[in-house]
């Protein structure tokens, strides 16, 4: 016999012996053997108490044992009438929910505003500037975003508004006029533009208010040829915030203006 024939033959032997012992449990023997055995094929036998099991019979075999064992039980005990214990599924723990952690609030923080510079250190308000004095038109607490300051060739040097055109404005705290009310707005201005090409409005405490005086501008030849003018005002009194508001019917600016002041 070929040798692929022989080992067909052997696995096909060990294919029927391992196909046996695992339909049956277990087989009566005549004569008990106790042990291993190895048959044709190298199958693995195992010899217990008379019976032949392989492998696979085995485990099965003691399954059948503990099966057997639980049924006896079962039956003393409705024998002795006891109740016999139920079987219950495990119970699974049920995971509580996770408290969701309230919102922390956060410290408000109060923010307090600047403290005006011209404020003393008691937070009291800075005494009011002089009416009856020049005031730097560069002084301005605020003003338009397209006013600009320049350098001045006035007496005095220093700086002026420069080229200041329809819709420009500037702003000055707290002027004092005293009991006494104005009757005079001066200011040192210079202009290259035609007379009466725009003016400037003297307006108290806001930019809306009606005006206390208004200056026509005049050409005095050009923008660093500098010229005092004079216009009536009409007799303010106590502390004011002065606005000079710039108003052209025209496109282009009309007039630079390096200090101002009012008179009786």
């Amino acid at each position: 016999m070929s040798d692929r024939k022989e080992n067909e033959r052997r696995r096909q032997e060990r294919a029927d012996l391992v196909s046996a012992f695992t339909r049956t449990a277990w087989q009566s023997s005549s004569q008990p053997r106790v042990g291993p055995r190895v048959l044709a094929g190298g199958a693995a036998l195992v010899l217990v108490a008379g019976a032949t099991f392989g492998l696979g019979a085995v485990v099965s075999y003691r399954h059948r044992q503990a099966a057997s064992e639980r049924a006896r039980q079962l039956a003393l005990a409705a024998q002795n009438g006891r109740t016999t214990p139920s079987l219950q599924a495990p119970v699974t723990p049920t995971a509580s929910p996770t408290p969701t952690p309230s919102p922390t609030r956060r410290p408000v923080r109060s923010v307090r505003p600047a403290k005006s510079s011209r404020s003393g250190s008691s937070g009291r308000k800075a005494p009011a500037r002089g009416a009856y004095r020049p005031i730097q038109a560069e002084s301005f607490a605020r003003r338009s975003k397209h006013l600009s300051t320049e350098s001045s060739n006035d007496t005095g040097g220093g700086r002026n508004i420069a080229s200041a055109a329809n819709g420009d404005w500037a702003l000055y705290k707290r002027i004092g006029f005293g009991s006494t009310g104005a009757t005079q707005f001066y200011a040192r201005v210079a202009s290259d533009k035609a007379d009466g090409y725009g003016r400037v409005e003297v307006r108290l405490d806001d930019p809306g208010s009606a005006p206390i005086a208004t200056l026509y501008n005049i050409n005095t030849g050009g923008w660093q040829n500098w010229s005092t003018v004079s216009v009536g005002a009409n007799g303010p009194k106590g502390v004011h915030d002065v606005y000079l508001t710039f108003k052209s019917d025209q496109l282009w600016d009309f007039i630079n203006i390096n200090w101002f002041r009012f008179g009786h």
